[in-house]
């Protein structure tokens, strides 16, 4: 790789951090308006997709660490807007679910949500759109792969 070739690289490494960020701003603030902290709120849209899920799939779902599932789960139970319970079938398993409070919450609140996240998608074309989902999951799968491989390189060293 030449000089110029990397020094291009890195600007749009820089691009791309500056947009990921404030694209997290963003949603901070609008879960911040919303007095919720905007990892609850991504916790809740994934609960409200399903009839019950588990601490589990929604780390799997959202990527996000266990400690940060469970004080979103914590805080969401003790408002009274989910449920846990033990599943019969695996009781290490607890199946969270919406409470009919915590439904008429998550929907009204989402709802709202997804209403802006269509506003802004109607900039794009269906071009645009399907261009941008394509290169975002291309290069989240190179990232991952990358990082991955980092990640076991220095675990040899």
């Amino acid at each position: 790789m030449t000089a110029k070739e990397r020094k291009q690289l890195e600007a749009y490494i820089d691009s791309y951090y500056s947009s990921y960020f404030q694209m997290d701003a963003v949603y901070n603030e609008w879960a911040s308006a919303n007095k919720i902290q905007d990892t609850t709120l991504f916790v809740l849209n994934e609960i409200s997709k399903q009839e019950f899920c588990t601490q589990r799939s929604l780390k799997d779902s959202l990527g996000y660490s266990k400690q940060t599932i469970s004080c979103s789960l914590r805080r969401l139970e003790q408002d009274g807007i989910i449920t846990r319970q033990r599943a019969l079938h695996d009781q290490r398993n607890n199946l969270i679910r919406l409470t009919p409070k915590g439904k008429a919450y998550a929907d009204k609140l989402l709802a709202r949500l997804h209403a802006a996240e269509r506003q802004a998608f109607q900039h794009l074309s269906e071009e645009e759109c399907e261009w941008v989902l394509t290169a975002f999951r291309k290069l989240t799968t190179a990232l991952a792969d990358s990082i991955r491989a980092d990640i076991a390189a220095s675990e040899e060293a």
